[in-house]
């Protein structure tokens, strides 16, 4: 007889089967969660609190740095039971990849749509159940015609890897055998994507080749590098420190994203954490790309950051556009010279009232005053009445040996202008920085380490240019950003405070306007009183015996940003490619070819896309010259034979101001950033010209 609770085999195999299906809809578990655990906190760490748990269930862990708390008494039992009282306790998610367990607090959930076809979305969550990443705290379904995930970090970057795999299928495919190279060589624009620290924010800029993706509908088949050209300031005292800026270099290469690195100082556990989510994360991406398409099969757009240059696989028939494109995009940015007239108007005021007397008698004297340096006056043998400041009157009351009074009346105001002027030369559309600051450093003591955290005070000036046409009138609009401070004399914890104006505003302004702004103003006030105890506290003749001071200090500041256009050409593109052809051998440099800038290792032989002739006309009616070399000609000087003649534009140098030198530059000596009004004129004998060629 069959026990009635026993089952063939085939039914336990199919009700694994189930099991397997209906776990493989949560998220992965954790590993060992009936493991015991004995854990006694006294005030320890969240963070560290939690690294100890996941090690005794040897689990690597990537916990957020933004948790915050301390946690007290002893937890037995489970481990799971005691993650699950922890994380109710704080308000934790916890996310296990299948490598590392990701812990952050409930706020830091991300929310995050996706734009993809229905049959990609449908593959997507086919793919996220198959894998097992959803859970209660991590969903991603069907939100009308997009896909809508919800949940941490690391899961929202799992989803969008199953949306870019998934999406190989839909690429633009070139037919076997027709593909074909093409190296486009780029002088204005970027082919890598470039980073900008602008008003203290990381802004990515994409590049060409990025664009292109865009276009195209491809995906990049590695991480491209990104050139960082500023680096951003230390914003808080968390962990940011300088001693923790080397390693978030190592972190930003080796630490995948949304992973921070441990609190308690195990290097190795974080090494460990990056290898495993490297390792998961690559498996993943093969795992999906197995049922792609072969890669001989798609469009190839990739950027050389050696060479500055976008490197294009498709159809032969189809680089032809893709020249045409780049040409569009590759064009030389306008030229601005940007000055900033930073402007102290100090206006002291300053009152002073009182009386000064000296009695003297039969070798006895008595001398009151305010402690001046004029109370020597009122002594014997010395000029009753110095030269000084505000309204002095002296009196000489019987004999001039005696009894001799001083009342002075002082009233002083005064204004002072200290001026500054930096200038540099920028493109439109790229941030221009002043900043004039001093910096100290504060040592913080740790638990564990000793780090060092920089506080800066000073003036700071981001302007970021943007020049374009409106009809007939060339117009700048400009982003401004200004943060004025200094150090005071108030101390908190022997630190200096710091006290800081900012203004972020935006104009728009016309060529050869200038931006004006104020406000920024300090006051400072003080009063003295200087008397005799006693007689100074008399009601009405104590104020022959007390000087009174008042004084008040305002000091504003004021910032004039003035653009100005370097120069500018015809728009041009710098875009060329491989395909040239030698050039004749009795070529001159006047009927040179060139299609753009061709790095060291090419070969010097091409045949052009556009012909260089005679400098066009501006594009931007910009009354300035700007000559990368000056010479002096009489005008009767004409080009030594086999030389060939450029244009000249004749100034007049009675008319036009000096130039002023770029900054750098000797003085008096003409320069690419010289703001120049020249006028042309024909010419006259009385009249002394330069030709500028």
């Amino acid at each position: 007889m069959t026990h009635p609770n026993a089952l063939s085999p085939a039914l336990r195999l199919g009700a694994a089967l189930l099991l397997a299906a209906t776990l493989s809809a949560q998220a992965a578990p954790l590993p060992n969660p009936a493991r015991l655990v004995s854990i006694t906190a006294r005030e320890q760490p969240l963070a560290s609190f939690l690294q100890d748990l996941f090690a005794a269930m040897d689990v690597p862990a990537a916990i957020s740095p933004t948790l915050n708390g301390a946690v007290n008494g002893s937890f037995a039992g489970p481990a799971e039971r005691v993650l699950k009282d922890v994380s109710r306790v704080f308000n934790l998610v916890s996310y296990y990849d299948g490598s590392v367990v990701h812990v952050v607090p409930a706020s830091e959930l991300v929310r995050r749509s996706f734009n993809v076809p229905a049959a990609l979305a449908e593959r997507v969550l086919r793919d996220a159940s198959e894998q097992g990443l959803p859970d209660t705290r991590n969903t991603v379904k069907r939100s009308g015609a997009s896909l809508l995930a919800v949940g941490t970090k690391r899961f929202i970057e799992q989803v969008e890897e199953l949306t870019r795999v998934g999406d190989t299928a839909t690429h633009p495919t070139v037919p076997a055998g027709s593909a074909d190279f093409r190296v486009f060589y780029l002088r204005y624009g970027s082919a890598q994507d470039t980073t900008l620290s602008i008003g203290g924010r990381q802004v990515v800029v994409p590049g060409v080749a990025s664009i292109l993706r865009g276009l195209v509908g491809a995906r990049a088949q590695g991480e491209q590098g990104s050139e960082v050209l500023l680096r951003p300031s230390v914003p808080g005292l968390r962990g940011q420190g300088l001693s923790s800026q080397g390693a978030a270099l190592h972190t930003s290469t080796s630490t995948p994203s949304g992973a921070a690195p441990s609190k308690t100082g195990d290097k190795s556990a974080d090494l460990l954490v990056s290898a495993l989510s490297r390792t998961a994360q690559n498996m993943a991406q093969e795992a999906l790309a197995a049922t792609a398409q072969p890669d001989g099969a798609q469009v190839r757009i990739e950027a050389d950051q050696r060479l500055n240059a976008v490197i294009v696989r498709d159809l032969a028939e189809r680089l032809p556009r893709y020249e045409q494109l780049i040409a569009s995009l590759d064009v030389e940015p306008q030229t601005l010279e940007i000055e900033a007239t930073i402007i102290d108007v100090n206006t002291d005021r300053m009152r002073e009232l009182g009386v000064n007397w000296r009695w003297a008698n039969a070798g006895q004297e008595i001398l009151l005053g305010n402690g001046s340096a004029s109370d020597l006056a009122l002594r014997n043998g010395q000029t009753v009445t110095p030269s000084g400041r505000g309204g002095v009157v002296s009196a000489v009351l019987g004999s001039a040996g005696q009894f001799v009074a001083r009342i002075s009346a002082l009233q002083a105001e005064g204004a002072a202008r200290i001026v500054s002027s930096p200038q540099v030369v920028t493109l439109s559309n790229v941030e221009a920085v002043f900043d004039n600051s001093s910096t100290f450093y504060v040592r913080v003591a740790g638990r564990e380490q000793v780090d060092l955290f920089n506080v800066s005070a000073g003036t700071s000036l981001r302007v970021k240019p943007n020049v374009f046409r409106d009809r007939e009138s060339t117009r700048i609009k400009l982003n401004v950003v200004v943060e004025d401070g200094n150090l005071t004399n108030r101390q908190v914890d022997q630190i200096p405070v710091v006290e800081r104006s900012t203004v972020n505003t935006q104009a728009l302004i016309t060529e050869g306007e200038s931006l004006l702004i104020g406000g920024m103003v300090r006051d400072a006030t003080s009063s003295g009183e200087d008397k005799v105890p006693g007689l100074g506290d008399v009601p009405l003749l104590g104020r022959l015996f007390k000087t009174t001071t008042s004084s008040t200090s305002r000091v504003e500041r004021m910032f004039l940003i003035t653009p100005r256009l370097a120069g500018s050409r015809a728009p041009t593109s710098g875009v060329s490619s491989r395909q040239r052809t030698p050039l004749p051998p009795t070529a001159t440099p006047t009927n040179l070819q060139v299609s753009g800038p061709v790095p060291a290792s090419v070969p010097p032989a091409g045949a052009g896309d556009a012909r260089v002739s005679q400098p066009a006309a501006p594009a931007l009616p910009v009354q300035r010259a700007t000559a990368p070399s000056a010479m002096a000609a009489a005008p009767g000087d004409t080009p030594a034979a086999g030389v060939p003649s450029r244009a000249s534009v004749v100034l007049d140098l009675d008319a036009a101001p000096s130039p002023r030198p770029a900054a750098g530059g000797p003085r008096g000596e003409p320069s690419s950033v010289a703001a120049l009004p020249p006028a042309l004129v024909s010419p006259q004998p009385a009249t002394r010209r330069a030709a500028y060629r």
